[in-house]
């Protein structure tokens, strides 16, 4: 369906917006009910307010498990924007190696100590390597056990608030630092949607 709608491109990519939220289901089982825990995810198009994908998950998946398992779902000219809760060594070279354009909130609370490192810096942007994923990992998700290359970006908020956000996308003439604020605040309308 999607395919036959005008779909607002940024910088000639399609925006995909990837993320979950915490639900309560109601199940009924020989007539007793009974509440239960789980995971929405979905697959969201800003700009035309359209999901591509929404699953149920257990509460015991994980957010970044439910995303590698809708990747097929990506499309080479999509560019996925995903939230704080997602950036990891292993996530970040799946996408790199399947060629899954990206763009990821990363503020301190990742561990990165690049991201650390460039927060201090000032700098409005800079290209950084991450370190490789562990041998389970790159098992496990099917990913290359090497370093990845990625451009981080300072973005700052209306109210001033200062986030930091990672992208594949290391052409800063194709993709200036000084858009990426408004692309990562079009992802805010899936959490409207989901909540």
């Amino acid at each position: 369906m999607a395919q036959h709608l005008p779909i607002p491109l940024w910088q000639g990519l399609r925006v995909v917006a990837g993320d979950g939220s915490d639900v309560r289901l109601t199940l009924m089982k020989n007539g007793v009910r009974s509440i239960v825990h789980g995971v929405a995810f979905g697959l969201y198009l800003p700009g035309i307010e359209l999901f591509l994908d929404f699953f149920l998950h257990g509460a015991a998946c994980g957010e970044r498990q439910m995303l590698f398992e809708v990747f097929d779902r990506l499309q080479p000219d999509d560019l996925l924007v995903l939230d704080r809760g997602f950036p990891c060594c292993w996530l970040v070279a799946a996408l790199t190696d399947r060629r899954i354009h990206f763009c990821m909130r990363c503020d301190r609370s990742h561990g990165f100590k690049v991201v650390r490192e460039f927060l201090r810096s000032g700098q409005s942007e800079r290209v950084v390597t991450l370190r490789a994923p562990n041998a389970r990992d790159a098992k496990d998700y099917e990913c290359p056990m090497t370093p990845t290359t990625v451009r981080l970006v300072r973005v700052v908020t209306p109210n001033g608030r200062v986030h930091v956000v990672m992208t594949s996308l290391l052409d800063t003439i194709a993709f200036p630092a000084a858009a990426f604020a408004a692309l990562y605040h079009s992802r805010w309308r899936i959490d409207i949607y989901q909540t």
